[in-house]
């Protein structure tokens, strides 16, 4: 599988997100500026960028499209005009994921093992090597693989927790949950996932003698132990960004929405409709105005996939808003 993502990292072009997400995130090692691509959070961007620290290319804030933030055109002007060529840049950051692509693969066998032994991992593991949507993302400057690792070792890790009550393994749940959430803001869908597990733990020891001697699963416990993850994740992400504060009037592209309360009301979204009244707006940019906000460009992201509405192409037809059975068809389609 390495060898795989290795020669085709080597011959294929660069994909439409690659130089987007490799000049954000040498922006993010380096500056500690967050203002590229905000629709991801930056851990995988970061990682991905980490070799670009010893080539040392420039990164080109001159550019008009830094100030506008305009993340195509400056991660081609960042790629393709530079210094180092784009070769270089490219496969040195996909090898990072060609790394985390293996990391997945090992903690597969690892937990497969764990529960359902030796020839069971092996089987998984061959599974995962010759699975091809694996091997599409295996060796791309992307977060699909990282999230995977990060959701998967959580629930790893929150197994661990359910089942021996463990304080150690609560704490990398979380430390892991919130590597997830600075991956990609896809990773809210591992907190189902948990409570998931939590129920069908419940549900196996709730008659069983032998789970006597264990403090009981309560909802009571449930809640304690998902406020303490979140905090931990909290402080995970928290930290990926640097431990950013910001003032949303610092934010030109987001200051002309908070001027005024008649501006408020153009903010698209669950968050305008909140604002439309005058005593409710009043309110907020008094708020705004005086009190910064930890991780601002984690929640700017965040809302910014709430509202975003992109055209999908699905079985035949177009849609302008996406369709709700695009993931699951495709899912069923891509997965042998």
């Amino acid at each position: 599988m390495a060898g795989v993502g290795i020669s085709s990292g080597v011959q294929e072009n660069a994909t439409a997100d690659e130089a987007v997400n490799l000049s954000a995130g040498f922006s993010y090692l380096t500056l500690r500026d967050y203002r590229m691509d905000p629709e991801h959070p930056p851990l995988g961007k970061m990682q991905n960028a980490i070799p670009l620290l010893f080539l040392k290319p420039h990164l080109p804030t001159e550019d008009a499209n830094w100030a506008s933030g305009d993340e195509y055109p400056f991660g081609n002007k960042f790629l393709y005009e530079n210094r180092v060529p784009a070769e270089e840049l490219l496969f040195s950051a996909r090898a990072i994921t060609i790394l985390i692509t293996l990391l997945l693969g090992i903690q597969i066998a690892v937990l497969t093992r764990a529960y359902f032994g030796v020839n069971a991992a092996l089987f998984a593991v061959l599974l995962f090597c010759f699975e091809p949507t694996i091997l599409a993302h295996s060796r791309y400057v992307t977060n699909d693989v990282l999230i995977s690792l990060c959701i998967l070792s959580a629930c790893g890790c929150w197994a661990t927790c359910v089942e021996e009550r463990s304080g150690r393994s609560l704490i990398f749940t979380g430390l892991t949950v919130g590597a997830a959430l600075s991956s990609k803001f896809s990773g809210v869908l591992v907190f189902p996932m948990l409570g998931t597990m939590y129920w069908f733990r419940w549900w196996q020891e709730r008659n069983e003698q032998e789970f006597q001697r264990l403090p009981r699963l309560s909802f009571s416990n449930f809640v304690r132990a998902m406020s303490i993850i979140v905090l931990i994740a909290f402080a995970v992400i928290w930290t990926a960004y640097g431990f950013e504060t910001k003032r949303l009037t610092a934010d030109d592209r987001v200051a002309k929405f908070v001027t005024s309360p008649a501006h408020l009301t153009r903010i698209p979204g669950v968050l305008g409709k909140l604002l439309s009244s005058p005593a409710r707006a009043d309110l907020f940019l008094a708020a705004v105005k005086r009190f910064p906000i930890p991780m601002y460009s984690f929640w700017k992201g965040f809302y910014k996939q709430l509202i975003l509405r992109r055209d999908s192409y699905l079985l035949g037809k177009t849609y302008e808003t996406g369709s709700l059975f695009y993931f699951p068809v495709a899912l069923a389609v891509k997965t042998p």
